[in-house]
């Protein structure tokens, strides 16, 4: 059997800012493969950068909110392109 040493990436992307969480994403890849990882893992909206603290329940987002999730639509409209 093959021994594959995991490391799961446990930490907030840049906000709105796609390059800054690529460079995120490459810097700490890089310093879990210095620590000997062969696979590294991030969460799921991790390039979107998905504002966690928004919820889906109707109509209980603030105004606050309500802008953010306007922010993380248009964000997220360029990230298909500019990963392409």
């Amino acid at each position: 059997m093959v021994k594959v040493k995991v490391a799961g990436i446990q930490y907030g992307s840049v906000a709105f800012d796609l390059k800054g969480s690529l460079d995120k994403v490459a810097d700490l890849t890089a310093k879990a493969a210095a620590d000997g990882a062969q696979f590294v893992v991030f969460p799921e909206a991790f390039i979107s950068g998905y504002p966690r603290h928004l919820g889906f329940q109707i109509g209980s987002r603030s105004e606050a909110d309500r802008i953010w999730y306007a922010k993380y639509v248009k964000v997220c409209s360029l990230c298909s392109f500019a990963l392409e």
